[in-house]
């Protein structure tokens, strides 16, 4: 989609934005009309700027992170920058004077933030993939400069031998840390993100300049983005390229910045939908002889004002009670499950699976539901996917796999 700078400029605080022309192309700031508002005055800065090479590039790449990222995915990368953190939050905008914000303040942090979104945008996706590494608590890492370019030396190597990764021009790798989706918790767990970008083929892109359809060619970048959580020991990925590609990144980032030489295992994700658990939810397993009976046993929940509460059905967990029932019996009317205005953060299921010899006790099985899809569901075990596929996506819980239009 190409992008709508008039969208942006109308969007933003234009004493923001024309700090930012000033910065970026200040031999264009006198050039503008800057008497005009709104749609106005952002297509008299696409008629003067869309040729001007590197500032309109920054406008094409600002306009993207705020159409496709939020203000917390910016606040995210600011996690270490106590200062601009602080005058991020008094700013107090959307998203797009957010974005101008950053780019006008810090380069670096913008590629970052740029860098989180490209990830962000795999989620669901075919070319989206989680791995548990099998790491010893103790395990040490580093992401110096020696050990970014053994991974891009790694990476290169199987864009090489991956016929479907068509990137036959340089690498460019960088790394930083961030909070995913830190609305979502009170943990502020810190994540390191590695990511590759690699010039791949040409491409055309249409455009309309002036009321005219223009027809540019440029090199495509493709990026190549890993997402570490060093205390869950695990890893997404999010590159082109099919399952081996994804498989030997992910081996190749283990191997350039642990001390050691884990295997890695295939996690389950996908698209949760938090809303439905908002009401009771009926689970009924349609296959008796496999699960006899799944209810919500945890659920974290963030009220209107921003207090986050949890509730539990542990000690009623061999009983029909769930957090529904809890909640309605502790505080009636009041439950967050009988109002509008709260929001699901995270829950776990416990399924009860049928008992393999009579007599015995069925055997509970949990599952947990996370923040961007995470779950501790297994991709190479048949079960966990039966449980994925025939009763959480039946269920509505998970959304079913999207097609990455992208993906060769």
């Amino acid at each position: 989609m190409a992008a709508d700078i008039p969208r942006l400029v109308a969007a933003c605080d234009t004493v923001l934005f024309r700090q930012l022309i000033a910065a970026i192309a200040p031999d264009y700031l006198q050039t503008i009309n800057w008497t005009l508002n709104g749609r106005a005055l952002g297509q008299d800065v696409q008629r003067i700027l869309s040729s001007s090479g590197p500032a309109w590039a920054k406008l094409q790449n600002i306009e993207s992170l705020a159409r496709h990222g939020s203000t917390a995915s910016i606040r995210s990368v600011l996690y270490y920058h106590r200062k601009l953190r602080d005058e991020f939050d008094e700013l107090d905008c959307g998203r797009e004077s957010a974005a101008v914000w950053l780019a006008l303040n810090d380069d670096e942090l913008f590629e970052h933030s740029l860098s989180a979104l490209h990830a962000d945008q795999g989620l669901n996706k075919r070319s989206w993939k989680a791995f548990r590494a099998s790491l010893s608590k103790n395990a040490k890492y580093s992401f110096d400069a020696d050990a970014l370019t053994q991974f891009e030396k790694l990476v290169q190597r199987a864009i090489q031998e991956c016929g479907s990764f068509d990137a036959p021009g340089s690498l460019a790798t960088h790394h930083f840390q961030r909070v995913l989706f830190p609305e979502h918790t009170h943990s502020r767990r810190v994540l390191d993100q590695v990511t590759v970008f690699a010039e791949a083929r040409q491409v055309t892109e249409d455009a309309f300049v002036e009321k005219k359809l223009q027809t540019q060619v440029r090199k495509k970048v493709d990026s190549i983005s890993v997402v570490f959580d060093r205390e869950r020991r695990e890893l997404d990925v999010v590159t082109l390229g099919g399952r081996k590609f994804i498989e030997d990144v992910a081996n190749a980032f283990l191997l350039s910045f642990s001390d050691e030489s884990p295997g890695v295992q295939p996690l389950i994700r996908r698209k949760i939908n938090f809303e439905l658990l908002l009401r009771k939810v009926n689970l009924v397993p349609p296959d008796q002889s496999r699960f006899v009976s799944a209810k919500i046993d945890e659920i974290r929940v963030r009220s209107p004002t921003g207090m986050l509460y949890t509730f539990d059905a542990k000690s009623h967990r061999n009983g029909k009670e769930d957090v529904y029932d809890i909640a309605s019996a502790d505080l009636g009317d009041n439950s967050p499950f009988e109002q509008n205005g709260w929001r699901v953060v995270s829950a776990r299921v416990v399924l009860l699976a049928a008992p393999t010899k009579p007599g015995r006790r069925p055997r509970p099985r949990s599952i947990d539901l996370k923040p961007n899809g995470h779950t501790n569901l297994r991709e190479q075990d048949d079960t966990d996917l039966y449980i994925a596929d025939e009763l959480l996506t039946r269920w509505g819980i998970l959304e079913p796999l999207e097609i990455d239009d992208d993906e060769d």
